[in-house]
């Protein structure tokens, strides 16, 4: 191969340039033919350009997997910016739509009127204000009362009179005495206060006698002792000072049978 310029010859086949001049060399084939000539050449990267165009790789499908997958992310980040954008508005502007339809502005616009206060009736001057009635407080349950015989007297077996305010039975020297009797003077009574009581509706029987009752014996006897000595018809006439003598005294029948009326009270009273 020689340059066309200088006329250098060139023994490298592949040489592109003149190693003397530097101009460029045109290459030639062994067999002698003439190099390609510019139209060929021209036309080849035109060639290539278009099968470069035509060719498709196989993974083309990725890039549009990646853009759908922006595409989506995008509109899911700007719903999720609108809601919370709705929200914040929300929180500083508390007024909603109604059911209507219409905006919260247009309700603010035309506000409804608030309903007139109707005055409430003045009380007329006649009527009179209602006084709660006051409960009635509950009436205690009087104890029983034994009987009163004001300014009457009964006759004592020795002689002379007694008041009958000075004894809880005065007629039970002639008159029977009935469970119910006792019942009604000494039932509401504790069994202390209905012991004794009943007690002192014997001893009055034998008080009327002159019984001389010894106050260490028990309460009741110290109750009669202190009772009848007070009283100024009692005369205590028995020798006798004990309870175990009480048969020495002459009662009636009737005394005797109130006696044991009485007895039989006590002990179904738990009183002996």
């Amino acid at each position: 191969m020689q340059c066309k310029k200088c006329g250098q010859n060139i023994t490298n086949p592949r040489a592109k340039f003149c190693p003397v001049c530097g101009s460029p060399l045109e290459q030639t084939s062994s067999s002698g033919n003439s190099a390609p000539s510019p139209r060929t050449s021209a036309a080849r990267p035109a060639k290539r350009r278009e099968n470069w165009e035509r060719y498709e790789s196989p993974y083309a499908w990725v890039k549009w997997v990646v853009l759908a997958v922006a595409v989506v992310v995008l509109a899911v980040g700007a719903a999720v910016a609108m809601v919370l954008l709705n929200q914040q508005a929300g929180k500083e502007n508390p007024r909603r739509e109604d059911p209507s339809g219409s905006s919260s502005v247009t309700a603010a616009a035309s506000p409804t009127p608030a309903p007139e206060e109707t005055p409430s009736p003045a009380p007329e001057e006649d009527e009179e204000e209602e006084v709660p009635t006051p409960m009635p407080e509950p009436t205690p349950t009087p104890e029983p009362a034994l009987p009163q015989y004001d300014g009457e007297t009964i006759a004592l077996p020795g002689g002379g009179t007694a008041p009958v305010e000075d004894f809880l039975f005065p007629y039970s020297s002639t008159e029977l005495l009935t469970y119910d009797d006792l019942d009604r003077a000494f039932g509401d009574m504790a069994t202390t206060d209905a012991a004794l009581l009943s007690q002192h509706a014997i001893n009055e029987i034998y008080a009327r006698y002159g019984y001389n009752f010894h106050p260490d014996k028990s309460e009741s006897a110290q109750l009669a002792y202190d009772y009848f000595n007070a009283l100024d018809w009692y005369t205590a006439i028995c020798g006798s000072n004990t309870a175990s003598n009480t048969g020495e005294v002459p009662v009636s029948d009737v005394e005797q049978s109130n006696i044991e009326t009485i007895v039989i009270w006590q002990e179904n009273h738990g009183c002996r």
